[in-house]
């Protein structure tokens, strides 16, 4: 992943995108390079900006969930990373965000070691194919 590439943290929870903000540094990310949204609609406002390289999309968001949110941004760019995430444990809701078009989806809170995992495997869509 290039790191010279911006990244937005995508939460409507401020102290949640805080400690997010500390993981993607603890990451390699600088601190210039992230970018917030408070909803799955702020996000798709902020990637007409340009420069989004990755996105940290929570799946429960107010006004337009996670997923929605993924799915609209992956049709506008399909080269844009995503990775979901939720506080909730549940296997068809990382099947559900792989067909958005999420890289990987993670149960939060996840460590730094576990987001550069997950931006380094297969995208969850493919997996899922190579599995059929």
């Amino acid at each position: 992943m290039d790191r010279s590439a911006q990244v937005v943290v995508v939460d409507d929870d401020p102290r949640r995108r805080l400690a997010l903000r500390s993981l993607l540094a603890a990451a390699g990310w600088k601190e210039e390079e992230i970018k917030e949204a408070a909803n799955g609609l702020a996000f798709l406002a902020l990637m007409s900006e340009g420069g989004l390289r990755l996105a940290l999309v929570d799946v429960r968001l107010p006004f337009l969930d996670g997923l929605a949110a993924t799915r609209l941004a992956k049709e506008r760019r399909p080269d844009l990373t995503v990775v979901t995430y939720s506080a909730l444990k549940m296997p068809a809701l990382a099947e559900r965000s792989g067909r958005a078009g999420a890289r990987a989806h993670l149960t939060y809170p996840f460590t730094a070691r576990e987001l550069r995992e997950a931006l380094q495997v297969q995208p969850l869509r493919s997996r899922k194919k190579a599995a059929s």
